[in-house]
């Protein structure tokens, strides 16, 4: 089907507690005929998540940058999923507050197999192409 864009227009945002909910509309172009396709999100959707999906997660950058999506739900009405980015744990610790005590988050043996991700969580209605996603203070 060739390379699509999204172009996005801000619908509303709310905010609630210290979280806001931003809402945009989505339309998808193919980049080889120029139409626009938003009746074929869906499919679009499916067939990369089937094509490069492992454990129903996606790597969404190259390089050092480290983004992930986790495929909750898929039908086809909604995507629902979770977006995150790694955090270096080298400023971090996990504190006992009975005794004080710190450790790290992740031992040496696991620092290179396994990371600490901060995340947001998205919905994509396929149907009428609005994307709503939370944002929080650390996502």
């Amino acid at each position: 089907m060739g390379v699509f864009f999204l172009g996005n227009t801000v619908k509303k945002n709310i905010s609630y507690k210290n979280r806001v909910i931003y809402f945009y509309s989505v339309d998808v172009t193919s980049s080889m005929s120029g139409e626009v396709v938003n009746n074929k999100l869906y499919e679009i959707f499916s067939d990369v998540f089937e094509k490069n999906a492992v454990n129903n997660s996606l790597r969404l950058a190259s390089g050092t940058e480290f983004i992930t999506m986790d495929i909750l739900q898929n039908d086809e009405n909604f995507l629902f999923a979770r977006v995150g980015k790694i955090k270096p744990t080298a400023e971090m610790h996990l504190r006992n507050y009975d005794d004080y005590t710190c450790e790290n988050i992740l031992t040496p043996e696991q620092s290179g197999k396994f990371g600490v991700e901060i995340f947001t969580h998205f919905i994509l209605d396929y149907v009428k192409g609005i994307i709503g996603f939370i944002s929080g203070q650390s996502a």
